[in-house]
């Protein structure tokens, strides 16, 4: 074997390792969106699991039911959860699925529904 014939070989398998990352980098990146495009688009993600990421700005406890206010740079969304609550100022990072809780001509209610601590994916 050449060095020529070494070069291209070690090449070749440095791409053929690297494509797998790429893909995994790439579908990992699709599934985030900003606040703003899940409150402006909300159809756009029904049935689609979503991750968002902000900071925490309040959170809300009442008998069942547990909400955070998650911010980004673009909005801000209710986050209901049945997970441990994060403390408000933290920074998190939270997968699940965007609901329209009801529309009427120009308002809307759409909160952020995090997938339950036991979902598989």
């Amino acid at each position: 074997m050449n060095k020529r014939t070494l070069e291209h070989g070690a090449c070749y398998a440095t791409r053929r390792n690297v494509l797998p990352l790429l893909v995994l980098l790439c579908l990992t990146a699709c599934s985030r969106v900003t606040i703003h495009d899940l409150l402006e688009n909300p159809r756009q993600y029904d049935d689609k699991v979503v991750t968002i990421s902000g900071t925490v700005t309040d959170r809300t406890s009442v008998l069942v039911t547990n909400y955070f206010t998650l911010k980004d740079q673009t909005g801000e969304i209710r986050v209901f959860t049945d997970r441990p609550m994060p403390s408000v100022g933290s920074t998190v990072e939270v997968k699940g699925h965007v609901k329209q809780v009801f529309a009427v001509g120009s308002s809307q209610l759409v909160v952020f529904e995090e997938e339950p601590a036991n979902a598989a994916h």
